[in-house]
């Protein structure tokens, strides 16, 4: 919110980004300019919404002038004091509870942003003033979560950083929306990673899906069970994590699962339909209602040590043409492509939220283009 000046000597107003008032525009906050001790002082006056005017913005810069210069005409009681600052006093923890207060029924999966809150943002910001936070602090996070080790010894990736460091960012948003937090300037803008949104390149052929597989078969059960439903539904691998018995309908050939976009429903194709009832009917006291357990590190690290054994990542330095868990999901879209499925179909049967999201799979089917083509060219 850039301060603008008003054509009263020092008197600036700034507008509130998503705060509207009864009459249709925008709050607008009153601060004054002084010259006190040898530097300019900001201070704060209030906004509109707190009864604040221009008047009272007037007369109390002039006040305040008047205290500095002549001490002796006003007895310390009957200056107005300078604004307290409570609002600096307003911590990164007071504004993700009211963050989960009001915002988190609004949201379709909370679990995501409770766990990059509670394992990255709370360490470091928990008890820090939000309005003291600067882009030096939001660098030094990047910094510490670059070398930051997960549980299966890998590091964090750098669109996850992103996510990290966005959430960071609504929060002191939201804060300025709900007047809790005034700050000008919101410190993480221009401190995302540029390169962390690379799409991923690489898929499977039949061949090394066949082997990473029989790898897994032969390694870790549940880790071949994780794959092979990625692999022939395109289900994201913390949505099969979360699976419950219940939600699956074998005579439909349906799942609903829960991903990062919400509820959703999954179809079972037939090489699928044994498994899933194995999932759904098997008595284990581990596993009353969830198919499986929710610790996801333990699939993907057996996957990763089998894709290292056949050497599918040799020599490979660029994350997009790495195989990883998720090149699983990628694979399923690029076969459907490569089938002529149209973009719409595979966009809703892996739960892309846009179609953007699948456009890219588009050049994996020329030949549905040409077949277009051939029958426009036979209408007439």
């Amino acid at each position: 919110m850039a301060r603008i000046k008003t054509r009263y000597v020092g008197v600036y107003y700034r507008f509130a980004k998503h705060r509207i008032m009864a009459d249709g525009k925008p709050d607008k906050c009153y601060d004054i300019l002084y010259h006190a001790n040898g530097k300019y002082v900001w201070e704060k006056i209030g906004w509109r919404s707190e009864g604040y005017t221009v008047e009272d913005a007037i007369t109390i810069r002039g006040l305040r002038v008047k205290a500095i210069r002549h001490p002796e005409l006003m007895r310390e009681e009957q200056a107005p004091q300078p604004d307290d600052g409570n609002d600096q006093q307003t911590t990164i923890s007071d504004l993700w509870n009211k963050y989960t207060e009001l915002y988190f029924p609004q949201l379709k999966n909370k679990r995501f942003p409770s766990v990059m809150y509670n394992k990255y943002i709370k360490p470091v910001f928990e008890n820090t003033p939000a309005s003291s936070i600067t882009k030096l602090d939001v660098e030094k996070l990047k910094s510490s979560l670059l070398a930051k080790e997960q549980k299966s010894g890998e590091k964090l990736s750098r669109s996850y950083i992103n996510k990290i460091i966005s959430l960071l960012g609504r929060l002191l948003n939201r804060g300025v929306e709900w007047n809790m937090v005034d700050i000008s300037n919101n410190p993480i803008s221009h401190t995302l990673f540029s390169d962390a949104d690379k799409k991923r390149e690489r898929f499977l052929t039949r061949a090394e899906a066949s082997k990473i597989l029989d790898g897994l078969r032969c390694m870790h059960c549940e880790a071949y069970i994780f794959a092979k439903i990625s692999l022939f539904t395109g289900m994201r691998l913390s949505e099969i994590a979360s699976i419950k018995k219940h939600n699956i309908n074998i005579d439909a050939r349906i799942v609903h699962v829960e991903g990062k976009t919400g509820f959703r429903s999954a179809y079972i194709p037939e090489n699928l339909v044994s498994i899933f009832t194995y999932l759904k009917n098997r008595e284990h006291p581990k596993y009353k209602e969830q198919c499986f357990d929710r610790d996801v590190s333990t699939m993907s690290r057996y996957f990763r040590f089998v894709v290292q054994a056949i050497g599918l990542n040799s020599n490979v330095s660029d994350s997009r043409y790495k195989v990883v868990f998720h090149t699983l999901r990628h694979t399923f879209c690029s076969w459907l492509a490569m089938e002529g499925i149209a973009l719409y179909t595979i966009g809703e049967l892996v739960g892309h939220k846009k179609l953007e999201m699948t456009k890219r799979y588009a050049k994996l089917s020329p030949d549905t283009k040409r077949e277009a083509l051939n029958k426009i060219s036979r209408i007439l």
